[in-house]
Parts: structure tokens; C-alpha cells; sequence
């Protein structure tokens, strides 16, 4: 094409690959230079075709006599570039058919009847190798014999040597910049490759696996091979956007799995659920500030504000987790400003979470005011999908964290008519799949509330009832999903519940013996957990409960040992998170068990701290108007044994 003035291409490169590849096979140069002028080696290149490798040799023996004048042996392996050393030459048998063919295909004069890529050349070289057809040997005689007759047009530009020269130097340099520019195809094709894996187990693999029971330990491999794929991915000066968002997507999923205490399938990690969600927090960020009107980035920033929250909830940082779901809120109202689609489950949690971090910084009032906004936008769902169970859970759940926050405020009858209208729709969706752990789940934890609220009422009937419900689907799938740690700490809750209904059964020694297995299955997870508030919390209150038990059965010295359990952990809570109530109700507990078991003034100097600093929650709740009827018993209790 360069000798003829033409435009040269990746089939020019072929070209040279046949020419290389001549070389290698028969120690030979296609066209004959030995003796010719410049004007006649071009003419030779342009215009005839080179001679079938399988004849070189036949035509170098008939030449070749050794000294006696008797032929050369017939060559049996490729001889050395440079040199004629017969003595390593292929036998020509093993040139012919195929090997000709590839090799001619490779060198065709004319551009469009070569190889159209190295892939290709490649491909027949390595169906040679393995004994399969060839796409040369194809090659139509008829089409050869036609062109042997047509009139080719020669273009000679410059002196003969110049035109050589040029033509090598083209050739090096061609091959040079092929090959770079393959390799570099072929790097950032593997790399797609690899990103498209990685998202796919980190989203697609991970969102089908999550719904079976037994899950987790898999699941906790991929967090550990996810983590380093992305640390050593983000390590990297990246600037493509759409890698970024990837990035920020996959430390949001592990995020998840690791300890997000609102995700039904995760390891207890919460402090390592912060940790990738900062990190992904930083990338949104600032693919928000480079491009704030890109719909992808006010949603991924969105969501990572929301997960943020979600984790600072987890650990107790509740007013942390309300100035981040403040800001998860703004954006969700600036991206329907803007009329972007978003997805309706993840509005919902928005305010659901708010509403939650609302109710423990008891703002319950304005927790209530959310979920209402809540219930009404989810029923107007439903009511455009009667038949999406997706719609439908979300209108259950409403519903329930309705009753949540009535619990909180201690109307716990209408605490419990909220959660009985939940669960016929939780049964509903999770009679849809018996398989989906995650959707069984939901239900069992609504049973668990209603148990509670029954409890709490004085029906210990209706508590023992649900708690049981509730357990028999949680120990069920805890039995294939034994490294699910939420799981557990669900079921050590539900397990010190039920203990506290048979006591109020009057069935005490059933009651206490499921009271320590609850304790000491707390004390296992918390091991793991240890920084997760919520599993803090459920130790501490478990605790206290079992100390009243204990306490109100004669066993003051037992309930003393539970009582400082209990305080243990739900002192270590923070200001803004701390449980008055149940703070007042363990150190009222505390100074009783201390003037039960010790009779000398220490022991009075002790009750009467004990005493003081329930009489300072009490005075808290007192002056929020929490007072219910049960903690003001206890204030005057309290108050007068400060009296006495």
C-alpha cells in the first residue's frame, strides 16, 4: 500500500505478520532481492505473488550440491534468522495445504481479501495448532486465477533505496504502535471485564443470595475479597465519572452487609459500616460538587446521607444521624424539584429514619407528625398498586412504626391496635414467599411488637403468644443462617420478652431459665458487637428486666448482679440517646437490692446513691411530661426513701 501511495490500515500490519511469519517457516524472504534493482524489487512486491513456502525448499535443494556434487539433505527444522543451515529446516510436507494457505491469506495484495485482524490470523494459527479447519484454506482458486490476469498499477515514489527504507521504518513503526495500541485495547477490555464482575457480585449475585436463609458466610467472604478490590481501586488517581460511581456504589452495598442495623442480613459491624459509608459519602460528594445537576449524583449522594444516618443511628449518635438525615431529606425534595425518577422504597426509608431518630431523641410528638406523612403517601401508593407487595409492605411497615412510636409514649394499648392492623399485611406478604427470609423476618419482628405491647398492658397471654410466633420463625431461619448476628440479637431480645411473659405467668423457673439463655446469648454477640447501641441497649434492658423478676421473687442478691449488668450497658449510652426510664428504673432497682443485701451504714450510703441518681431521671421525665403512671410510683417511691 506504501510502495502504490496508498492509504495504509491494520491490514498493511497483516501483511507484515505474513511476512514475518514466511520468514520463521522457511528462513526465506518472499520476494527475491538477490541480483535485482530497486525498480525491479518493487515491481516484484506489487505486481506476483510469493511462492508457496512449501516450494522454498524444493527449489533450494535443487540448487544446493554439496561438494561432491550430490544434493543437501532435505531440511527438517526452521534454520537460524541470517543463515542457510539446512540441518534445522521444516519438512516441506508439513508447509503444505494449511500452513500455505495461512500464510498467503496473510499476504494478499490486495487489502481486503487478508486476515481483517491479528484476532483473526491468530484465531487460524491456533486452529492449525489444534488440528481444526482453517478459514484460508478456503480461499477460492478461481478468484486467484481471475487476478493473475488483471493489470496492477505501480507507483514508485522516490529512489529505490529511499522507497526500502521507507517502507522498513513504516513497517517497525507500524508494528511498534499495533501492538501498543492492542495491548492497550486488550488491558482496558479486561478491565471491563473485571469491573463488570465485580458490580455484579457485589449487586446483582449479593441482591439474590440476600433473600436466602444461610447467606451470611458468603456473604462475609465477599465483603473481605469487595473491600480490597475497592480500596486498591479508589487508591488509584481515577477520573471517569461512571468508575467512581461504581466505586461509591460498592463500598455503600458492603456498607450494608457489614453492620447496617436496618438491614435484616448483616454481620453486627457497625463501626465498619460507617467506615465504607464515609468512604462513600467522600466520592458522591464530590462527584456532586463537580456536577450537581447530574441526576446519578443527587441520587448517590442521597442515598449515601441516608446510609450515614442509618450507621450513626446504629451506634447511638443520634443527633449526628439527624443533621445526616436532615440533609438526606433536602436532597430528596431538591431531585423531585428537578422531576428526577427516583425510587419510592428509598423516599420512604428517608422519613422513616427520621421519624425514628426523632423518637429516640424523644421528639415523639415530631416523629409522629413524620409518620404520618409517611402512612398517607404509602397508602396513596397502594392504592394506585393494590397488587404490589412491595407498596404493600411499605404501607405494613407505616403502620408498625406508627406503633412504635405510641409505645415509646407509653399508650401501649394503642401501641398494640397499630400493630394488629400491621400484621394481616405482613402475613400477606410473607405468605407470598416462604423462601425470603428477609420478608419472614419482617413478620416476626412485628409479632415481637405486638408481644411487647401486650406485655407491657398486663396481658401476658397475648405477650407469650406472639413472642412465640415470632421465635419459631427467627430460630428457623437462624437454623441455615447460623452466622447472621442481627438475627441473633433479635432472637436474644425476643427469647428475654418471652422470659419476662411466663414470669408474669407465674411460670418463674421457665421464665428464669429463658432469662439466662437470653443473658448469655448477649454476652456472646456483644463480643462481636460490641459497639452496636441498639445490642447495648436490648442487653441492658433484658437485664433490668430479669433483675426485677429476680428481685420481686426474694432473690435480691441475684438481682444486684443483673442490675449492675444492666447498668453497664445502658449507661454507656450517649446523653442524647440515654433511656430515662430505664435508667430511673435500674438505679431505683440497684438501691433497693443494695438495702436488701447490706445492712451496715456503707451499704445505705450506697442505696441512697443509687437513689439520687434515679431521682434525677425521674425529675428529667418528670419535667418532659413522661411521667407515666408506673414511674410516678417510683418517684414517690424514690423520693421517699431519700426522706428516709
Amino acid at each position: 500500500e506504501q510502495l502504490a501511495g496508498e492509504a495504509t490500515a491494520t491490514s498493511t500490519d497483516i501483511y507484515t505478520l505474513g511476512v514475518v511469519l514466511y520468514e520463521l517457516l522457511t528462513g526465506e524472504r518472499p520476494h527475491k532481492t538477490s541480483g535485482k534493482t530497486a525498480k525491479e524489487i518493487v515491481d516484484s512486491v506489487l505486481s506476483t505473488e510469493p511462492p508457496k513456502p512449501s516450494t522454498v525448499w524444493l527449489e533450494r535443494a535443487s540448487h544446493s550440491k554439496d561438494e561432491t556434487g550430490q544434493k543437501e539433505p532435505e531440511p527438517t527444522a526452521i534454520p537460524p534468522y541470517g543463515t542457510r543451515e539446512t540441518s534445522k529446516i521444516i519438512e516441506p510436507a508439513r508447509l503444505q495445504g494449511d500452513l500455505d494457505n495461512i500464510i498467503l491469506k496473510a499476504m494478499r495484495r490486495e487489502p481486503g481479501r487478508r486476515y481483517q485482524s491479528v484476532h483473526e490470523l491468530s484465531e487460524d494459527i491456533r486452529h492449525y495448532l489444534e488440528g481444526l479447519p482453517v478459514k484460508a484454506t478456503a480461499d477460492s482458486r478461481l478468484y486467484r486465477f481471475n487476478k493473475y490476469f488483471k493489470r496492477h498499477r505501480v507507483g514508485v515514489i522516490g529512489t529505490a533505496t529511499a522507497a526500502i527504507l521507507l517502507v522498513a521504518a513504516t513497517i517497525v513503526t507500524g508494528w511498534q504502535y499495533t501492538v501498543a495500541k492492542q495491548e492497550r485495547e486488550r488491558s482496558e477490555h479486561r478491565f471491563s471485564q473485571v469491573r463488570e464482575l465485580a458490580r455484579k457480585v457485589m449487586f446483582d449475585y449479593n441482591d439474590g443470595i440476600v433473600k436466602l436463609a444461610g447467606s451470611t458466610a458468603i456473604r462475609q467472604k465477599m465483603v473481605s475479597d469487595a473491600l480490597e478490590y475497592l480500596d486498591n481501586l479508589a487508591s488509584e488517581q481515577v477520573s471517569d465519572p461512571s468508575l467512581k460511581r461504581e466505586i461509591a456504589n460498592g463500598y455503600q452495598r458492603i456498607g450494608d452487609i457489614r453492620g447496617n442495623p436496618f438491614r435484616s442480613a448483616n454481620m453486627g459491624d457497625t463501626v465498619g459500616a460507617l467506615e465504607s459509608y464515609t468512604k462513600a459519602l467522600s466520592i458522591w460528594q464530590a462527584l456532586y460538587d463537580e456536577d450537581p445537576n447530574e441526576p446519578q449524583n443527587l441520587l448517590g449522594l442521597r442515598g449515601a446521607e441516608l446510609n450515614m444516618g442509618e450507621a450513626l443511628w446504629g451506634l447511638g449518635r443520634q443527633s449526628d444521624a439527624k443533621q445526616t438525615l436532615d440533609r438526606a431529606l433536602e436532597l430528596t425534595l431538591e431531585i423531585d424539584a428537578k422531576g428526577i425518577v427516583q425510587d419510592r422504597s428509598v423516599v420512604m426509608d428517608v422519613y422513616n429514619r427520621i421519624g425514628q431518630v426523632r423518637e429516640q431523641l424523644w421528639d415523639l410528638d415530631g416523629a409522629l407528625e413524620v409518620q404520618n406523612q409517611v402512612l398517607a403517601m404509602t397508602g396513596n401508593d397502594l392504592a394506585q398498586s393494590p397488587d404490589d407487595l412491595i407498596k404493600l409492605n411499605a404501607y405494613a411497615t407505616s403502620y408498625g412504626r406508627i406503633g412504635d412510636i405510641y409505645f415509646r409514649k407509653g399508650s401501649f394499648k394503642e401501641a398494640g391496635s397499630w400493630f394488629e392492623k400491621s400484621i394481616p399485611l405482613f402475613e400477606k406478604v410473607a405468605g407470598s414467599d416462604l423462601d425470603d427470609s428477609k420478608r419472614q423476618l419482617n413478620l416476626a419482628l412485628m409479632y415481637a411488637r405486638r408481644a411487647a405491647a401486650g406485655t407491657e398492658s398486663g396481658d401476658f397471654e397475648k405477650g407469650s403468644e406472639f413472642n412465640f410466633r415470632s421465635l419459631e420463625i427467627m430460630k428457623r431461619i437462624s437454623s441455615v443462617d447460623p452466622d447472621n448476628i442481627q438475627l441473633k440479637i433479635d432472637i436474644a431480645t425476643v427469647t428475654g420478652n418471652l422470659a419476662d411473659n411466663y414470669c408474669g405467668l407465674r411460670k418463674t423457673d421457665l421464665g428464669f431459665t429463658a432469662f439466662r439463655h437470653s443473658v448469655a446469648m448477649y454476652e456472646t454477640l456483644l463480643k462481636i458487637s460490641s459497639d452496636y447501641a441498639y445490642a447495648r441497649a436490648n442487653a441492658g434492658y433484658t437485664h433490668s428486666v430479669f433483675a426485677d423478676r429476680l428481685f420481686d421473687n426474694g432473690r435480691a442478691g441475684e438481682a444486684l448482679e443483673h442490675y449492675q449488668k444492666a447498668l453497664e450497658f445502658l449507661a454507656s449510652q450517649s446523653d442524647e440517646g440515654a433511656d430515662d426510664e430505664a435508667l430511673a428504673g435500674v438505679y431505683n432497682g440497684l438501691g433497693l437490692s443494695v438495702l436488701q443485701t447490706t445492712k451496715n451504714p456503707q451499704g445505705r450510703a450506697r442505696s441512697l446513691g443509687y437513689f439520687e441518681k434515679a431521682a434525677i431521671h425521674l425529675e428529667k421525665l418528670n419535667a418532659t411530661g413522661r411521667l407515666s403512671e408506673k414511674y410516678s410510683a417510683m418517684y414517690q417511691s424514690v423520693h421517699a426513701k431519700l426522706a428516709e
